[in-house]
């Protein structure tokens, strides 16, 4: 789909006045925004920022404290990680969790055994396994065990395992930090296969130039509250955000 057709879609995703806390610590104030299917939105903002917590909070890794939660016109505030990851959200982490002392094939099967197609034949789920090695370019590390791989084919190994799930959402947290900047171009081919075959992401990266080169959409945000939300040029350029993310002006 192209960015003018997600443009006209309804929204996939619908965040209305969410709110987190830890305690007394507001982690996230109110948050509303939404994303249209196939379209791409990056989140910026400095460490403390809320970032990963809505990450958790979309993913069901968490529950909201108030606000609603809406997945292709569902309410699934109240449903839990597994129940969404069914609906089709799929996610990856900042640091890689994969089952060490399985082979990377067989992390990617997990995947395709508790995603949005659970249901179907075992030989689909083998061939759909197979189709995200190769998209991920891990087919030559598919009998590895996963402890055994370097990090950039982590990266990509939570990006396989995520799309093996057969998502129309991608969360991604930090995917390409800690990868040297070869290995950051690698992984940015793969995420713009991804984003051609039409799935919805929300990324959340440091790597600013990473992110900028691929999003349709900017997010900033601080202390859990909304900056600003736009074109990422127009973000980049914003008083707010050069002052809150680069320390600029400050004094």
């Amino acid at each position: 789909m192209t960015t003018q057709g997600a443009a006209q879609s309804p929204p996939i995703l619908e965040l209305r006045e969410v709110s987190k806390t830890f305690g007394r610590l507001q982690v996230l104030n109110r948050l509303s925004f939404s994303l249209r299917e196939a379209e791409v939105l990056g989140i910026l903002g400095p460490n403390g920022a809320g970032k990963t917590t809505l990450l958790n909070l979309i993913a069901g890794d968490m529950a909201v404290a108030s606000g609603q939660i809406r997945f292709r016109g569902q309410d699934v505030t109240a449903e839990s990680a597994p129940q969404r990851c069914h609906r089709g959200i799929a996610r990856t982490f900042q640091i890689p969790r994969p089952f060490v002392g399985m082979t990377v094939f067989e992390n990617v099967l997990v995947g395709a055994a508790y995603g949005s197609g659970a249901r179907r034949h075992d030989r689909d789920s083998v061939n759909l396994c197979r189709e995200v090695l190769e998209q991920t370019g891990l087919m030559d590390q598919s009998g590895a065990l996963a402890g055994n791989v370097g990090l950039l084919d982590r990266k990509r190994l939570e990006l396989a395992r995520a799309l093996a799930t057969r998502p129309a959402l991608l969360l991604l947290d930090e995917i390409a930090g800690g990868l040297t900047e070869p290995e950051v171009r690698a992984l940015l081919a793969v995420i713009a296969e991804i984003r051609a075959r039409g799935i919805a992401i929300i990324w959340i990266e440091h790597l600013v130039h990473a992110l900028v080169s691929s999003v349709d959409r900017i997010l900033a945000i601080n202390f859990g509250v909304k900056l600003a939300e736009g074109l990422p040029h127009e973000i980049l350029a914003s008083r707010e955000f050069q002052e809150i993310y680069l320390g600029v002006g400050e004094h």
